[in-house]
C-alpha cells in the first residue's frame, strides 16, 4: 500500500450530465452524394405533354436556358442527364408515360432512385386535416412505394422529429403513419382554438355605428401575432431541413401536408375586426423567400396538400349559421381515438364565415406559392389527397437534369431561370407542353453555404451521419443560480481531411457548432461556433480522436444538446442531439454537500482542443497530454487519472485554523482490503468565494491499480460538521 497524491482547488467540480446516447445502428450513408460548387447550379426539369404524361427522349440540344431573361450559350450547360424510363421498343420517345413504380435503368446502367419526404406539419393542421393527411399518406405508400423509392417521414409540432429515415419498406412506412393516426400527442391544440378565438374577437363590443372597435382590433392583432410566430417556426423548420437534402443527387420531392399555414397569418381574426395584416405589422414574406431559396439551392420541389381537402370544418360550420356552433377541442376517447366537444356561442355566423373563408384563401395561397416557387405542384380542393403522391412519384420518374456553369461572386443575388423546349426536328412546334423547374438560383458564398449546412444539421441532426460523433456534458460548480457546464464532443480523426504540413505532421480544420435548448423548444440558453485547427504528428501511434471542449452557464433543468461538426474541405457533417440534465448544486445554507465522484483521465490517442470555455474556468488550448472528463468511471490499466469531487460546507460553518475539517480517502479492493490511500487533508482556509466549495482532486499515478473493481471511499469530519460525512464510488480498471 502506498499513499497517493491529492490537491485542494478552490475552483469547480465535475458531474456527468449526459453521456453518449445508447448505441444505435447508424443509417447507411446516401450514395451518390455530390458537392455543389459555387459556380454550378443544377436545374431539374419536368416536361409533360398535353395529356399530362411525362415527355421522355429529349436531348441537350432540345432545351433553351435563359438566365435573367438572357439566352445562355449552350457551352455553359456543363452537364445534361435524362432520368426517364427508356422508350418502349419500336415506339417514338415523345409522349411516353412513366411508370411510377418501376423506373428503368439509366444510360449508366443504374436504376434511378426517387427520394420523397413526407412532411406532416401538425402545428399547422386542423383535426380533419390531421386524420385525412395521415390516412391518405398511409394508403398511398402502401401501394406506391417500390424498390427504387426512398421515402422519409418527418413530423413537426414544437420541433422537427424524424419519424422514419429513408427506406423502401412500404409496410414499415405505413405502420409509422398508422401509429400517428390515433396519437393525441400529434394534435396541436393551438390550431383547434381558432374557432373559439374567432368568436372571442367577434364578441368584442363596437360603438353604435360599428366604425370603432378598439377592443376587437386589439384582440385580433394579438391572435394574429401568435399565429405569425407559429408560422415562422414552421417555415424555419422546413428551411433548415433543405441543406440536409442538398447532398442527394437529382430532383427531390417534399410533400407538405398543412391546412392552417397561411401567407397572411391571422387574417381570419383581422377580417372580423375589419383590419389588415399590414396594419398590424404581420409579414412573413422574408421567411417564405428564405425557404424557397433554400429549397431551390437543394434541388427540392415542394408538393403542397390542403390536408383537410373539401372537409374544411372552419368554413362549413360558420356557413351553416347555427348559433350553437363554436369551438372544437380534441380529447382522447375510449379505444384510443378522438372525440369532438362543442360549446355554444351566439356570434354572428355570417361574419365568421366570411372571416373563415379569408383564412382558407390565405392557406391555399401559400400552398400555391411554395409549389410554384420550387417547381412543384399544389393539390388543394379535393378529398383525394393521395393524388399528390402519385404526381410527385411520376415527376421523379421522368425529368432532366441540367448543370449550368456560371461565374459566381457569392453576393447573394437572385437570378431568374427559364427553361424552354425548342421546336421538333422538322421545326414543328411542340404544343401543349407543361414545363416545371426551379424559377431562380441564388449566388451564395461558400461561407454562407457552410453556415446553412451547420444550421441544418442543428435542426435535423438525425439526417447528418457522414461520420460519427459522441457528445457528453458535465455540470461543474455553481455560479449564482446557474451551473458551469463543460460540453465535450469526440470525433474520429479519420473522418476529417488532413493534409501534410511538413515532414512531421498532418493538419486540417473542423467547424463545430452547438446549442442547448430547454426540452420542448424555446430560445437557446447557450450557443457556440468555433473553427478549430487540428494538427496530428505523422507516426504510427499518433492520435486517432479529436476531443473538443467548450463551456456554458445554465440554470438547473432539463435540456437538449445539439452539436454538429463540419469538415470544411469535404463539407461532410456529423451531428447529434442528446438529452442534458443540469442538476441543482445540492448546496444548502443549512447542510454540507458532497458531489458525486468523477473521473478525469489522459487519453493518449486523443488531441484535445478547448475553445470558448473561459466561463467555466478553462483556457483555450490544444494538447495531446491533457486530462479530460469521462462519464463512466472506467480506467485502462496503466492510464494516469484523477478522481475529483466537490465539498461545500454549510453556510457559516467554514473551517478555521483552530477548527479544521479532515478529509480521509482510500481505495479499497476485493474484500474491503485497502489497496492505496491518500494523505489526509486538513481544510482550514475558507472555500472559493464564488462557489462556496472546495474541489478535491486525487491523482492516481500510472501502474497503481491492476484489473478489477475498486471502491473510492471518502470520510469528512470536523467540529463544524457535527456527524461525519461518508461517501463512496466504484472505479473499474481493465
Amino acid at each position: 500500500m502506498r499513499p497517493l497524491a491529492s490537491h485542494v482547488f478552490l475552483l469547480l467540480a465535475l458531474a456527468a450530465v449526459s453521456g453518449p446516447s445508447p448505441a444505435t445502428k447508424e443509417p447507411p450513408r446516401i450514395p451518390g452524394a455530390e458537392r455543389v460548387q459555387v459556380n454550378l447550379v443544377l436545374i431539374d426539369v419536368v416536361v409533360r405533354d398535353r395529356k399530362d404524361r411525362p415527355l421522355s427522349g429529349l436531348r441537350r440540344e432540345d432545351f433553351e436556358l435563359f438566365v435573367d431573361r438572357k439566352p445562355i450559350d449552350p457551352s455553359n450547360i456543363e452537364s445534361f442527364e435524362e432520368v426517364c424510363p427508356a422508350p418502349a421498343e419500336g415506339t417514338a420517345p415523345s409522349g411516353q408515360a412513366a411508370t411510377p413504380a418501376a423506373p428503368a435503368p439509366t444510360a449508366a446502367g443504374t436504376t434511378p432512385v426517387r427520394h420523397i419526404v413526407l412532411y406532416l406539419d401538425f402545428s399547422q393542421m386542423s383535426l380533419a386535416g390531421h386524420r385525412q393527411a395521415l390516412k391518405a399518406a398511409r394508403d398511398q405508400v402502401a401501394v406506391q412505394v417500390g424498390p427504387s423509392d426512398r421515402v422519409m417521414i418527418l413530423a413537426f409540432k414544437r420541433s422537427l422529429r424524424l419519424v422514419q429515415d429513408f427506406t423502401s419498406d412500404a409496410a414499415l412506412l405505413a405502420s409509422r403513419l398508422n401509429e400517428m393516426l390515433d396519437d393525441v400527442a400529434t394534435v396541436d391544440t393551438d390550431v383547434l382554438e381558432e374557432r373559439h378565438q374567432m368568436t372571442d374577437v367577434a364578441g368584442k363590443a363596437c360603438d353604435g355605428t360599428g366604425s370603432t372597435c378598439v377592443a376587437r382590433r386589439e384582440l385580433a392583432a394579438t391572435y394574429a401575432h401568435m399565429e405569425q410566430a407559429r408560422a415562422r417556426r414552421s417555415l424555419a423548420a422546413i428551411e433548415g431541413l433543405m441543406p440536409a437534402l442538398a447532398g442527394i443527387r437529382g430532383r427531390k420531392a417534399l410533400i407538405l401536408f398543412t391546412d392552417a399555414l397561411r401567407d397572411e397569418p391571422g387574417i381570419q381574426y383581422l377580417a372580423i375586426a375589419r383590419s389588415t395584416a399590414g396594419e398590424v405589422g404581420i409579414n412573413i414574406k422574408e421567411e417564405l423567400l428564405r425557404l424557397t431559396r433554400e429549397a431551390n439551392a437543394a434541388g427540392v420541389s415542394l408538393y403542397t396538400v390542403h390536408a383537410s381537402g373539401l372537409d374544411d370544418t372552419l368554413t362549413s360550420e360558420f356557413r351553416d349559421a347555427h348559433p350553437e356552433n363554436s369551438s372544437i377541442t380534441a380529447e382522447a376517447a375510449d379505444g384510443g381515438g378522438m372525440e369532438i366537444t362543442r360549446s355554444a356561442t351566439g356570434a354572428d355566423q355570417g361574419q365568421l364565415y366570411t372571416a373563415a373563408a379569408s383564412g382558407l384563401d390565405a392557406a391555399l395561397s401559400i400552398q400555391t406559392t411554395l409549389a410554384t416557387e420550387t417547381g412543384g405542384k399544389a393539390l388543394q380542393r379535393t378529398n383525394n389527397l393521395g393524388a399528390i403522391l402519385a404526381t410527385a412519384w411520376q415527376d421523379l420518374s421522368c425529368y432532366y437534369l441540367l448543370g449550368y456553369r456560371y461565374q459566381g461572386s457569392g453576393d447573394g443575388a437572385r437570378h431568374s431561370l427559364l427553361v424552354r423546349v425548342k421546336p421538333g426536328p422538322e421545326g414543328e412546334p411542340r404544343r401543349g407542353l407543361t414545363i416545371r423547374h426551379r424559377p431562380y438560383y441564388t449566388d451564395t458564398s461558400p461561407g454562407e453555404r457552410e453556415q446553412r449546412l451547420l444550421q441544418s444539421a442543428m435542426q435535423a441532426p438525425d439526417l447528418f451521419r457522414s461520420f460519427p460523433i459522441t457528445t457528453e456534458a458535465f455540470a461543474l460548480a455553481p455560479e449564482d443560480s446557474r451551473r458551469q457546464v463543460l460540453v465535450k464532443a469526440t470525433v474520429p480523426l479519420e473522418s476529417l481531411s488532413l493534409t501534410p504540413a511538413g515532414p512531421d505532421q498532418m493538419s486540417g480544420r473542423a467547424l463545430i457548432m452547438g446549442e442547448v435548448r430547454e426540452t420542448g423548444g424555446g430560445d437557446p440558453v447557450c450557443s457556440f461556433r468555433h473553427e478549430i485547427p487540428v494538427t496530428v504528428p505523422r507516426r504510427p501511434d499518433a492520435a486517432s480522436r479529436l476531443i473538443f471542449e467548450t463551456g456554458c452557464l445554465i440554470e438547473p433543468g432539463n435540456y437538449e444538446l445539439a452539436l454538429a461538426v463540419l469538415d470544411p474541405t469535404t463539407h461532410e457533417v456529423g451531428a447529434r442531439r442528446s438529452p442534458l440534465t443540469v442538476p441543482a448544486s445540492g448546496t444548502s445554507a443549512r447542510q454540507a454537500y458532497v458531489s458525486e465522484v468523477y473521473l478525469w483521465a489522459r487519453d493518449e490517442r486523443a488531441i484535445l482542443v478547448a475553445a470558448g470555455a473561459e466561463n467555466v474556468g478553462l483556457k483555450d488550448r490544444a494538447s495531446t497530454t491533457a486530462f479530460v472528463p469521462r462519464s463512466e468511471r472506467r480506467l485502462a490499466k496503466g492510464e494516469p487519472a484523477t478522481l475529483s469531487f466537490l465539498f461545500c460546507p454549510a453556510e457559516g460553518e467554514n473551517p478555521t485554523p483552530g477548527s479544521p475539517i479532515r478529509l480521509r480517502r482510500s481505495l479499497l479492493g476485493e474484500g474491503n482490503a485497502t489497496v492505496s490511500d491518500f494523505d489526509d487533508l486538513l481544510l482550514s482556509a475558507p472555500p472559493d468565494g464564488t462557489t462556496g466549495c472546495y474541489q478535491i482532486v486525487n491523482a492516481i499515478p500510472p501502474g497503481t491499480l491492476g484489473d478489477g473493481i475498486y471502491r473510492f471511499t471518502i470520510q469528512i469530519s470536523g467540529a463544524t460538521l457535527g456527524e461525519p460525512i461518508v461517501r463512496e464510488a466504484a472505479l473499474a480498471v481493465d
